[in-house]
């Protein structure tokens, strides 16, 4: 082989090889569609779990106990680690230790000691073939400060946790499995420490259905997402550079007449084809009715690990249907696989199970009814039982009150002169009830009215047992603690006299969604848009079906409606009305139906009706941070939510302020608020932690060099030659 050819193949092999490293570090391209498997990290401090800074385990036993999650698609790998930070009395003996358990087992036990007694890191091997996907790890201490006559509350026996300790998870991330059985999951996954992604892809025009069915599947997946963080964005248009990576979720809505990426979207395997813009089933070849619902899976062709949802149909009818279909509860046994037809006589079931709001309006409700089970705590220094109670009317002592019917257990063998239960309310002291019964108690029950001066729309009340061995007392070298209380989920707030309405209260809205939020299936619920709404427009009405779903947990097929200008309001139930008036919008004049009564919707925008303190007020200067608006419509009372902002980056603003919990938790209560102006830095919404790639393969890094190196060897024989 001569010179020149020589130098042509080293050129060609060495780009070859860069070419192939270049295909492997980006999976872009739509036809490719392996999936390996992604090396990656994550590490979640325990202030992650809303724990205090530092975790303190007094007395001569204590115990803490922290859940934690292990992803569906992760795969553990060997490195993910448990880092534990403590400090403790220097005043311990030996014979103290920190036991650390993983799902009730022991997987660590470390000598408290004087050496360790200052702030020490231990790291702690993760018992990967333990950990399943919903876990508790537990810190435990026994520790003494002498060996004879010793006080068990003394001041001297503590350790802390420091809330800097941390999980690392070193894992593969699994291919994703297209089964619609299991959906929500895999689009929206509540045991993942980062927040759920989703981004919708409509056509540049969407017809009102595909927008109805954005808004059901939005709502849907915030309600099984409840807890956990999501944000939603939204892309119209068909094209393809418009995909977006990474580690987001994409759901495609449309016909495949309108929206392109249905057909691009498409497998191979798939039982119906798309041609002339319709769907035809593969096997007849008969086009697909008009009233027909379609749902499939499909790979990302920019991430081969995250799956594509598709809901189409030859009509946006059919597409509203496959949303409805997708989104309906109970859940029937036709999901299955990775691809859904929608019998075209399918209709939602009309009775709905709507169970009781998780908060105290007019109506009395048991701790179940407001999310809470029975709880159970143990021993000396038994930590305390917590509970969120939103109060969303006033309660002024006179003509209404809240009265908490306790319902408590207790066990036997303890000393009656020192246990009790104490129940605090807003971080003050409202009842201490004494345990004395020597025998302990199954069921008790005890009524405590709430003070209203203490009451607020967000109430943290602390049921704290101090429990007492019976041989408690100095001098007492060893005891038997086997203590605990219980408080009994039938426990219930009871409602008393007539509480009046809190309501026009943007600060409602926090946390409970209140008012949208009386019905499960938001049946009471309208979100009203401009004929042509703008996709920032669509982006705040995303926001806000994530915020509202979230205060919620669905148990029933969702009713909630959409409506554009020139359509007439519905006479029941409250509305949201988003409105863009930089965005050509003005003309946006449906009437609220009502004796003798009209009113157009920028009315509703700058005007507020029937103030309870007789105050009205206009929008005059709205800003650059928007606003965020609430009033009363005049017939039946009901409730108009409003989203003002005069131009798109504004209205992306509001969008980006309901999204995100810490932000959103900065709203008070009102009737007008007004949002930070844009450029206003508000604080990170970063996760603790960041998944890191691994990165190229050793093999990737040694073709590389080797590339590199004939490169090189090529280059260098040209400048010799010449």
């Amino acid at each position: 082989m001569n010179i020149t050819l020589q130098k042509r193949f080293l050129w060609l092999f060495s780009l070859l090889i860069v070419a192939f490293q270049l295909v492997w570090s980006c999976f872009g391209c739509g036809w490719i569609t392996v999936a390996p498997a992604v090396a990656a990290t994550k590490a979640v401090s325990l202030t992650f779990f809303d724990i205090e800074d530092v975790i303190l385990l007094p007395t001569v036993s204590s115990q803490r106990v922290i859940p934690f999650t292990v992803p569906k698609t992760w795969q553990l790998q060997s490195g993910s680690k448990l880092q534990v930070q403590f400090q403790h009395s220097d005043a311990l003996i030996p014979g103290s230790h920190l036991r650390i358990l993983i799902n009730e087992q022991p997987v660590k036990t470390i000598p408290l000691t004087h050496n360790n007694a200052g702030k020490t890191v231990v790291d702690i091997p993760l018992p990967i073939a333990k950990l399943r996907e919903h876990n508790t790890l537990a810190f435990q201490v026994e520790q003494h400060y002498t060996h004879k006559c010793e006080d068990p509350l003394d001041a001297s026996l503590w350790t802390q946790v420091l809330g800097e300790s941390r999980l690392t998870f070193q894992y593969n991330t699994k291919p994703p499995v297209a089964d619609l059985s299991q959906f929500p999951y895999p689009v929206v996954d509540p045991t993942d420490y980062s927040p759920s992604k989703v981004h919708y892809l409509l056509p540049a025009s969407p017809a009102l259905q595909d927008i109805q069915a954005m808004a059901y599947l939005n709502t849907h997946l915030a309600q099984f997402a409840h807890d956990h963080e999501v944000s939603a964005d939204i892309t119209l248009g068909n094209s393809p550079q418009k995909l977006p990576g990474g580690q987001t979720h994409l759901m495609v809505i449309g016909t495949p007449a309108q929206n392109k990426h249905v057909k691009m979207l498409l497998t191979p395997q798939s039982p119906y084809r798309v041609e002339n813009g319709q769907w035809i089933h593969g096997k007849t070849k008969t086009v697909v009715s008009d009233e027909t619902g379609l749902v499939f899976y499909a790979l990302n062709p920019k991430n081969p690990h995250q799956l594509v949802t598709v809901v189409t149909g030859n009509t946006p009818q059919g597409v509203f249907k496959a949303a409805q279909y997708l989104t309906a509860l109970p859940r029937t046994d036709a999901f299955k696989g990775g691809f859904l037809s929608v019998n075209p006589s399918w209709s939602p079931p009309t009775s709905a199970i709507n169970s009781a709001a998780p908060y105290i309006e007019f109506d009395s409700r048991m701790f179940s009814e407001l999310g809470f089970s029975t709880q159970t705590v143990q021993s000396i220094n038994a930590p305390p039982i917590t509970y969120e109670i939103p109060v969303v009317t006033k309660i002024d002592g006179k003509n209404a009150n809240l009265t908490l019917s306790l319902q408590y257990s207790y066990s036997p063998e303890l000393n009656p002169r020192f246990s009790s239960l104490e129940l605090r309310l807003n971080d003050r002291s409202i009842a201490n009830i004494p345990l004395t019964n020597p025998k302990g108690e199954k069921s008790l029950s005890q009524n405590i009215q709430l003070p209203a001066e203490l009451l607020q729309p967000q109430n943290n009340l602390v049921a704290q047992f101090h429990l007492m061995p019976d041989k408690y007392g100095y001098c007492v070298d060893t005891y038997k603690d086997d203590t605990w209380g219980t408080i009994h989920e039938s426990s219930a707030v009871l409602v008393g006299g007539q509480p009046t309405p809190r309501l026009p209260d943007i600060g409602l809205l926090n946390k409970t969604g209140f008012p949208y939020t009386r019905f499960s299936n938001f049946q009471s619920t309208t979100m009203a848009l401009p004929q042509d709404p703008q996709q920032v427009t669509l982006k705040t009405l995303l926001a806000t079906t994530t915020r509202l779903g979230r205060s919620r947990v669905g148990d029933s097929p969702l009713q909630l409606k959409v409506v554009q200008a020139q359509q007439n309001l519905p006479t029941e139930g409250d509305v949201i009305v988003f409105y863009n008036p930089a965005a050509n919008e003005e003309n946006m004049r449906p009437s609220v139906n009502g004796p003798g009564y009209s009113l157009s919707w920028p009315e509703l925008g700058i005007k507020q009706y029937n103030q309870p303190d007789g105050l009205d007020w206009r929008i005059q200067d709205v800003g650059t941070g928007g606003y965020l608006a609430q009033g009363l419509l005049p017939n039946n009372n009901r409730i108009v939510s409003y989203f003002w902002s005069t131009n798109s980056p504004t209205l992306s603003h509001i969008s980006n302020f309901l999204n995100h919990d810490r932000y959103f938790e900065m709203l008070t209560s009102g009737g007008l608020k007004q949002l930070p102006p844009v450029g206003y830095q508000l604080n990170s919404i970063l996760s603790q932690g960041e998944q890191t790639p691994a990165g190229w393969p050793w093999w990737g890094i040694a073709l590389t060099a080797l590339a590199v190196f004939l490169i090189a060897g090529v280059v260098g024989q040209r400048l010799g030659g010449k």
